[in-house]
């Protein structure tokens, strides 16, 4: 009896990782939710209020490494109050883009971490409270001190979040969006979160990227 037990424990565990492990990597999801996300993509505005935008060229040998079906990187510019913020915005399957956050990835491209990551919650962005996280890097070799606040946070279905365990919490997401608001700035310049520019663009740029990323459905349909 205790051997059958053992063997029916065995199988179970392996079924529900089994399981765990096919909505993680979309293996029983149809594969047209990631295409339309990506199709989305393309309406994100480049203007917003007197944020300026123009859309970089990522390279696609990152974007394949990453294993994201698509990236998109851009620079806003706020030219009466001289500030720029860098933006990217990547998609695809839950399971690869829920995972490789700035403070990973970061530290292995020769930044180091200066702040540790801390929850941030963005009020006046929309009709919802937004999760994000943010950190502060700095380039170990720079010559000038200068210092990169980063915030991040994902979205599923309309609601930009910063949960514990995003690979968890959106395992089984048919696709799913991930955002870096990147500030360059002084060390000198280096505040709390809420002062930096990067909040201000935030506010007026998310309600305008969710109604691209996820329009309203058309009534009868």
């Amino acid at each position: 009896m205790t051997r059958i037990l053992y063997l029916f424990t065995a199988c179970l565990l392996l079924l529900v990782s089994g399981i765990v492990h096919g909505l993680w990597t979309d293996r029983w999801l149809p594969s047209h939710a990631v295409e339309d996300a990506v199709a989305r993509l393309e309406k994100i505005p480049l203007s917003v209020g007197d944020w300026k935008g123009t859309l970089r060229e990522t390279p696609k040998e990152a974007v394949r490494g990453a294993r994201l079906s698509d990236c998109r990187t851009y620079q806003f510019v706020n030219r009466p109050k001289g500030q720029a913020v860098d933006v990217l915005l990547m998609c695809g399957l839950p399971g690869p883009v829920s995972v490789h956050t700035p403070d990973i990835c970061y530290p292995g491209a020769g930044y180091q971490m200066t702040t540790d990551p801390e929850p941030f919650t963005l009020s006046g962005a929309g009709t919802q409270e937004v999760g994000l996280i943010t950190a502060t890097f700095r380039k170990e070799e720079a010559v000038t001190a200068g210092e990169l606040r980063i915030f991040w946070t994902w979205n599923a279905a309309g609601h930009w979040q910063a949960p514990k365990n995003p690979r968890w919490t959106f395992a089984r997401a048919k696709a799913l969006y991930k955002l870096y608001v990147i500030h360059e700035m002084a060390a000198k310049d280096a505040g709390r979160p809420e002062q930096d520019p990067a909040v201000d663009f935030l506010k007026i740029y998310l309600p305008e990227l969710n109604r691209a990323l996820f329009p309203a459905p058309v009534a009868g349909q």
